[in-house]
C-alpha cells in the first residue's frame, strides 16, 4: 500500500508516494507555490488559500492517476505559524497570512508594536507572523471579516477541503505555534486572549493525539495535519539520533525531549507520540549565505556589466571556502542574524575580527557559512539531553548541495552528520504519519523506515 504525503512550503509545494511496507519513495513531484498574493502594505505577506487548495489536488490527482487503488492515505503539513480566516461552510474569507507577515512589528501607538503590547497585556510573548498576533492586530483595526467563524493554518485549511469538513480540527503542534497557547492544558490560553479583544470563539478545537480526521471523495483516510517542524524531523530522524540540523532558506535545530522543559531562547514544541520537540531558529539562517550570494552577484554585474550564473557563483563561493587551509586560526567571526531574532527583531548581524590577511574571498565564505552552523550550535549547546546519538541528522537544500556546510557542520558540532535518503523530509515525515493513524503501526516500526547517506 502507498501513501501520500504533502508539505505545502511557502514557496514551493511538495508531494510524495511512499511504499507503507518499506518507506520507499515511490513518486515526487514538486510544484512552485504560486499563491502569492500582492498587497499596498510592505509588511503583508499574503497567499491565496484557494490556489493552494488547487496545487494540492493537483499532486493528489497526478499520484492517483498513476496508481490509484495502491494509495491507502494522505498525509500533511505545511508552513506553521501563520493563519487564514473559514466561514461556517468551512471556505475560507481571507486570504493566508504567512509566518512571514510583518504586521505584528508594526506599532500600535508611538513606542509599542503590536507584538510588545500583547506581552504588556498577556505576560506572553507572540512574534510577528504567529497567528495570535496577525489575529490581535486585525481585531484591533476591525479587519477580522464579518463572516469570519474561524481561524486555522493552511495545511488544517486543505484538510478540510480535501475531507468536506466545515470546522477545523488542530493538531496541537500547528495549535501551539500560533501563540498564546499553553503546554499544560494543551489548550489556547482563552482568559488571556480575551485580554487582548480578541473574540475567543474564532479559536479553533485543538487535538492532542494523531488520528485520521476524514476521507476524500475517493474514501482516502487523511490523517491531522502537523506542522512542518514535526513533520521533518519525523521525516529524518530515526532511532540512533535525537538531533535535527535543518538549514534551507531558514534554519532551525530541533532535538526530541520526552518531557517539557523550559529554556531561556529555546522553544519547547509539541510533538507527536506524546513527546516534545526543543526547537531554536535562526530568522536569517541558510539565507544569510544568499545575502553574501547577491553582493558577489551585483559586483561582478557592476563590474562586467553581465549577468552572472548565480549557480556558477555558488559553486564558487563553495570550492573558495573548501580551499581554506587554516579554518580555526584567525577566523573571521561572523553573526548571521541579519534579521534579528524572534526576542529581539532589532538585532543585526556583523562581520568580526577582521584583519588585513583574512579579509579574502575564501574566508568569507567559510566564515559566513560557520556563523550559520555556530548560531544553531548556540540553540543546541542549551538543550539538556541523556541520550548520546550516535550522528545528528541535518536536512534542507542548502545542507544538501553543500559539502563544506556539511563538513563545517561536523566541525562545529563534533559529531557526524548524516543526510536522510528522502530529500522532502517534511512531505516524507506526513506520509508517514498517515501510515501511523490509518494502519495503526507500531510508532518504533514506523521510525525504522528512515534511511541514511
Amino acid at each position: 500500500m502507498f501513501y501520500i504525503g504533502i508539505d505545502i512550503g511557502t514557496t514551493t509545494i511538495s508531494g510524495l508516494l511512499i511504499d507503507g511496507s518499506s518507506g520507499r519513495e515511490v513518486a515526487r513531484r514538486t510544484i512552485k507555490n504560486t499563491a502569492h498574493v500582492p498587497s499596498d502594505v510592505n509588511w503583508a505577506r499574503l497567499q491565496s488559500p484557494e490556489r493552494i487548495v488547487e496545487i494540492c489536488e493537483s499532486l493528489i490527482e497526478q499520484f492517483y492517476s498513476s496508481y490509484g487503488t495502491s494509495i491507502s492515505g494522505i498525509g500533511l503539513t505545511g508552513q506553521m505559524h501563520g493563519i487564514l480566516y473559514v466561514d461556517n461552510k468551512g471556505l475560507s474569507c481571507s486570504n493566508l497570512i504567512s509566518w512571514q507577515d510583518e504586521r505584528g512589528n508594526t506599532l500600535i501607538n508611538d513606542t509599542q508594536t503590536y507584538c510588545q503590547k500583547i506581552y504588556e497585556i498577556t505576560g506572553r510573548k507572540a512574534a510577528t507572523g504567529f497567528g495570535l498576533a496577525s489575529l490581535y492586530f486585525d481585531t484591533v483595526n476591525g479587519m477580522v471579516p464579518a463572516e469570519a467563524f474561524s481561524i486555522c493554518t493552511i495545511a488544517d485549511y486543505v484538510a478540510m477541503r480535501l475531507t468536506g469538513s466545515i470546522k477545523p480540527l488542530i493538531h496541537i503542534s500547528n495549535a501551539s505555534s500560533l501563540g498564546l497557547f499553553s503546554l499544560d492544558k494543551k489548550q489556547f490560553e482563552r482568559e488571556k486572549i480575551a485580554r487582548l479583544g480578541i473574540d475567543v470563539n474564532l479559536l479553533p478545537t485543538v487535538i492532542s493525539d494523531e488520528c485520521v480526521i476524514g476521507e476524500t471523495s475517493d474514501k482516502l483516510p487523511v490523517a491531522i495535519p502537523i506542522g512542518d517542524n514535526q513533520a521533518s524531523f519525523l521525516g529524518s530522524v530515526g532511532n540512533d539520533a535525537d538531533t535535527l540540523i535543518n538549514i534551507g532558506t531558514g534554519s532551525q535545530i530541533s532535538r526530541l525531549s520526552h518531557n517539557q522543559e523550559n529554556i531561556v531562547g529555546v522553544e519547547c514544541r509539541p510533538y507527536v507520540n506524546n513527546e516534545f520537540l526543543l526547537a531554536g531558529a535562526s530568522l536569517c539562517g541558510g539565507s544569510s549565505y544568499n545575502i553574501l550570494v547577491n553582493l558577489f552577484s551585483e559586483a561582478v554585474r557592476s563590474i562586467t556589466g553581465l549577468r552572472p550564473d548565480e549557480k556558477e557563483i555558488i559553486r564558487k563561493m563553495d570550492q573558495a571556502a573548501s580551499e581554506i587551509s587554516d579554518k580555526k586560526i584567525n577566523q573571521l567571526k561572523v553573526d548571521t542574524r541579519f534579521r534579528g531574532t524572534r526576542e529581539n527583531p532589532e538585532k543585526r548581524g556583523a562581520i568580526l575580527n577582521v584583519g588585513a590577511d583574512n579579509f579574502t574571498f575564501g574566508n568569507v565564505c567559510y566564515s559566513f557559512l560557520s556563523g550559520i552552523c555556530e548560531e544553531l550550535y548556540g540553540f543546541y549547546s542549551k538543550m539538556r539531553s541523556e541520550f548520546r546519538p550516535k550522528f545528528l541528522a541535518i536536512s534542507g537544500n542548502a545542507a544538501r548541495n553543500s559539502r563544506i556546510l556539511r563538513e563545517i557542520a561536523q566541525q562545529v558540532f563534533e559529531s557526524e552528520v548524516r543526510v536522510p535518503v528522502n530529500a522532502e523530509e517534511a512531505a516524507y515525515g506526513a506520509a508517514m504519519l498517515a501510515i501511523y493513524t490509518v494502519e495503526n503501526r507500531k510508532w518504533e516500526d514506523v521510525i525504522k523506515m528512515i534511511k541514511y547517506k
